[in-house]
């Protein structure tokens, strides 16, 4: 039969291993949640972008067209732009990912030290 003193910590290993559950859940989610706001805003982009690249006027630079005449038109200048966003956004995600990877391992070891520290 256990003590009251086990029973109690007991009970403390219990509540911290749900609130680290869901310390866990929140991170996935704040994951998720940020992976799918830099998909809208690629497919959101990618549809107004060309759009306005061509709204754009080339007066100025149509003595350049010869040195990149595969951008001349205009049109591409958007999807380059487009991809260039993607790419940035791509970088934040995963930089953003490490980093609350980094985080919730440093908090699960912290929580580690306070219950060998409690026990």
């Amino acid at each position: 039969m256990r003590s009251n003193e086990e029973r109690v910590a007991a009970v403390k290993a219990r509540i911290a291993e749900k609130e680290n559950q869901k310390k866990r859940r929140l991170g996935y989610l704040m994951t998720v949640s940020s992976m799918a706001a830099c998909i809208a805003l690629i497919i959101v982009l990618s549809g107004f972008i060309p759009d306005i690249i061509k709204k754009v006027p080339m007066e100025g630079m149509q003595k350049y067209t010869a040195a990149a005449s595969i951008f001349g038109s205009g049109a591409e200048s958007g999807y380059i732009l487009i991809a260039l966003i993607a790419f940035v956004l791509g970088i934040s995600v995963t930089i953003f990912c490490s980093r609350m990877r980094h985080y919730i391992d440093r908090n699960n070891h912290a929580q580690g030290e306070q219950e060998e520290k409690n026990d």
